[in-house]
């Protein structure tokens, strides 16, 4: 399958980087991470083209042949104009629609003017200040299966920043990390942010700012990268941060899911 848009092929190259099984079927992709199985979009089928009349069942009887112990569904779409295709059909899948906004920047970043202290996440007490970091992002406590979800995304995290195909950074205050990110390439001059997030106690503070133009230094230097990704919710603040700090919307990614069925 000829991947077109920027947002699915940045994430089948982060998926690469972590060990996924990728599997190129011709007419769709199918993507498997073994390690994380309630991971949607490590464990996920992507089709060339929006939905067209019976799509929805061939897609959905695809997914269950590849993925036959998931409890969740995940469709990517490869179309960088948003669209999702016949409604209809997108009704009998009985999915959430997610189209986001894939953002590009040269880089480095035009130089911040917010200050914070900031380096690389290496120990073991770093990572688990990451780990807090993305269990404050939550509304209350999460359910025991979704910290565990988190919990695996962050040894992820640190093994491909280990594997040297990125960094991931730490914003600090008073000796903690408050804030964080990371960035990965796989070659060809781009690089892609993952997961730009803040302890909501310490937001407003220029750390998110200085962590994306950190980054941004650190792809161009050692990675090799010209162009940097982030991918946005549209009507989120965040997406406000990214375009004033020097990134322009590039194309739309459309993802389709369904959560799991509650007991």
């Amino acid at each position: 399958m000829d991947v077109r848009s920027l947002g699915l092929r940045t994430d089948l190259m982060l998926r690469q980087l972590a060990g996924s099984q990728i599997t190129d079927h011709g007419d769709h992709l199918v993507v498997r991470t073994p390690d994380n199985p309630t991971f949607y979009w490590g464990n996920f089928v992507a089709f060339p083209h929006p939905l067209r009349a019976g799509d929805a069942a061939r897609w959905e009887a695809l997914f269950t042949q590849y993925h036959p112990g998931a409890r969740h569904r995940a469709y990517a779409i490869d179309e960088p104009s948003g669209e999702v295709g016949d409604l209809g059909e997108v009704a009998a899948l009985r999915v959430e629609r997610d189209i986001n906004t894939v953002l590009t920047a040269a880089a480095p970043l035009p130089r911040s003017q917010a200050t914070a202290e900031v380096r690389p996440v290496q120990t073991d007490q770093d990572w688990r200040q990451v780990l807090d970091v993305r269990l404050s992002c939550e509304d209350g406590p999460p359910d025991p299966g979704y910290a565990d979800f988190l919990s695996r995304k962050t040894a992820e995290a640190r093994w491909l920043s280990e594997s040297g195909v990125g960094s991931w950074f730490g914003a600090v205050v008073d000796g903690r990390i408050v804030a964080t990110l990371g960035i990965f390439s796989g070659g060809g001059g781009i690089a892609r942010y993952q997961n730009v997030e803040t302890d909501p106690a310490f937001r407003r503070r220029g750390l998110a700012r200085a962590l994306l133009w950190h980054a941004s230094g650190h792809a161009a230097r050692e990675l090799g990268a010209h162009t940097v990704v982030i991918v946005a919710v549209p009507n989120y603040h965040a997406i406000d941060l990214y375009r004033s700090a020097g990134f322009r919307d590039a194309e739309k990614q459309v993802q389709l899911q369904a959560r799991p069925p509650k007991p």
